[in-house]
């Protein structure tokens, strides 16, 4: 049984078999807006209608075409942001532990230490802008406190123990805060690069 609606619409068209769903619906919706609505006033409301739906198309279309692109940058970068995620950690690495180092014998004063800080500065510049302002952020405070700790392991020897940093009581109390911030700032950076390396 054909329902009352298409009955009602070809019983006033006059034209039973010749309607086909896309006429029966057009003028459904002629019908539901208003029986006395003109031709040139359900052509409008159906260019409006037109015009709405290609514009969410066109919203949709622009939408993915940007997703696909954001996955493309994160794919492309992702080798490159590896590269300073091993650079901090090797870095993070040395500098707690180059305290031991330094009374093993294993290294030679601050030299050793300046040069590293240097090799890692270039390592992270080469890798080029990764868009990564946090990680940024985090590599000029790696470098600050490396050179906190030169500065440190060149005045403690000579018996100057005034701190570098002022929440700090002396130098020796500095130097053990700095190395286990190190320690704890090589573990946490997993979390600081988790949105950089994860899937858009």
């Amino acid at each position: 049984m054909k329902p009352d609606i298409f009955q009602a619409l070809e019983s006033r068209s006059g034209r039973r078999h010749e309607l086909c769903y896309a006429d029966k619906f057009a003028a459904y919706i002629k019908l539901c807006l208003s029986d006395a609505m003109s031709d040139s006033d359900f052509i409008a409301y159906a260019a409006a209608l037109v015009a709405l739906l290609a514009a969410l198309y066109a919203r949709h279309t622009r939408d993915a075409a940007r997703r696909a692109n954001d996955i493309a940058v994160q794919n492309g970068l992702r080798p490159f942001r590896l590269e300073v995620y091993r650079s901090m950690q090797d870095f993070a690495h040395y500098c707690s532990t180059y305290r031991t180092l330094w009374h093993l014998g294993a290294v030679k004063g601050t030299r050793d230490l300046v040069g590293r800080i240097e090799s890692f500065k270039w390592e992270i510049e080469h890798q080029g802008p990764l868009a990564m302002p946090s990680v940024e952020a985090k590599v000029a405070e790696f470098q600050n406190k490396a050179w906190q700790m030169q500065r440190l392991l060149d005045r403690l020897p000579a018996g100057q123990n005034n701190p570098e940093d002022r929440v700090y009581q002396s130098g020796e109390e500095n130097m053990d805060g700095l190395v286990e911030w190190f320690a704890n700032e090589r573990k946490a950076l997993n979390a600081t690069f988790q949105p950089y390396l994860s899937e858009v």
